[in-house]
């Protein structure tokens, strides 16, 4: 049976909305990075969950990333959930540094499975600094980074 899987991006409120605006799906594979407005992301840190969330990850935030590439036969684990966003993960990290200097590499937090019993993988790491803005959402609808982001998929056998 064959099933899909999403993913969850640990990253820079501003990097995330920016890939958000290139990575909306409209690919061949459907790669889309669903990402808050960071204007909308506010933390108080007169609340508990919110002064745990800094002090675990900075100003860093999470955004789910799907494809329709995350598809694997059942019984799968979270490796080989992870060997299949990694690349498309790399890819979105290149565009990213290629259209803006500035950008701050995205990382894989998890990879979530819904169903009866979930199959998950979870990964963890710090924040990174904080940033005010990104050259990214001003590429918009750059059909340069969906052509790179293809012209990726050839090339990656390569740099591997």
């Amino acid at each position: 049976m064959t099933e899909t899987f999403k993913s969850s991006l640990q990253g820079n409120p501003w990097d995330l909305w920016g890939l958000s605006k290139i990575f909306d799906g409209s690919n061949s594979d459907a790669t889309c990075v669903h990402a808050k407005d960071p204007v909308t992301i506010r933390l108080d840190m007169r609340k508990p969950e919110d002064q745990h969330h800094f002090d675990l990850f900075g100003h860093d935030t999470h955004a789910d990333l799907t494809s329709n590439s995350f598809v694997l036969e059942f019984p799968f684990n979270g490796c080989d959930m992870c060997s299949l966003a990694m690349p498309a993960i790399n890819r979105i990290n290149a565009i990213g540094l290629l259209l803006d200097p500035d950008f701050t590499p995205v990382t894989l937090f998890s990879c979530d499975h819904p169903r009866d019993k979930p199959n998950s993988l979870n990964l963890y790491r710090p924040g990174k600094p904080y940033k005010s803005r990104t050259a990214l959402g001003e590429q918009g609808q750059s059909p340069f980074a969906r052509d790179a982001f293809e012209l990726g998929r050839e090339i990656q056998p390569l740099i591997s």
